[in-house]
């Protein structure tokens, strides 16, 4: 992944990864000490404020910048959020 990410920065101006929930599974975390900062995504109504905090204080211990917050809203019901819902089908 080191060399992945080290050729995308060098062909590209702008990367950007997607990886799951910091506090949830340890591929942000990993990937930290690989990136120039992150953009947290937080889901209106459904984030904690306690997760948020958690979150921000881990990416700061590791000396992680913060670029920015995007606060999405769900969807509706079929709107599962990150992750969740992978391989499920729709019944009709």
């Amino acid at each position: 992944m080191v060399s992945l990410i080290d050729w995308m920065l060098n062909n590209y101006d702008v990367v950007v990864l997607d990886v799951p929930p910091v506090m949830e599974v340890t591929d942000a975390q990993v990937l930290v000490p690989l990136i120039d900062g992150a953009i947290l995504v937080t889901i209106f109504g459904k984030t904690l404020k306690a997760n948020l905090q958690r979150t921000v204080e881990t990416l700061r211990l590791a000396d992680t910048k913060i670029l920015g917050i995007v606060q999405r809203v769900r969807g509706g019901k079929n709107d599962a959020g990150y992750g969740y819902g992978y391989g499920q089908t729709e019944s009709n």
